[in-house]
């Protein structure tokens, strides 16, 4: 298994405990001091999936790519994708992307349902 893919793995999975110390944060900082914390967090999980991928396809991005990527992931890493491995590849890997997210989601909801005790803000 490419670590690329492993990287984006783990990155679906670190959602999960983020659900149960989310309502630690938000009663220690608020939401927006929460949701700050949280963007900060997720954005360094992206880049560091976008830096092993790009080892994975033996591409050198560009400083202003990972800048890019940092702060405008949701235009960068679409573009990254195309450029790096062409239309049809690219659409491969939205597509797994979004299988995991899909995933992530139905267990984050599941958790939820099942122990909505875990969610309540302190």
């Amino acid at each position: 298994m490419k670590k690329s893919t492993v990287f984006m793995i783990v990155n679906w999975l670190a959602v999960i405990p983020f659900l149960f110390i989310e309502p630690l944060l938000i009663g220690l900082l608020g939401d927006a001091g929460s949701s700050v914390i949280m963007g900060i967090i997720f954005s360094l999980l992206i880049f560091c999936w976008f830096l092993s991928d790009a080892e994975d396809m033996n591409y050198e991005p560009s400083r202003l790519l990972k800048i890019a990527v940092i702060f405008i992931s949701f235009i960068s890493i679409p573009y990254y994708l195309i450029r790096v491995k062409g239309f049809g590849r690219a659409l491969l890997s939205f597509l797994k992307f979004f299988g995991f997210l899909v995933t992530t989601i139905i267990i984050c909801g599941a958790i939820a349902y099942f122990m909505p005790s875990l969610f309540q803000t302190v």
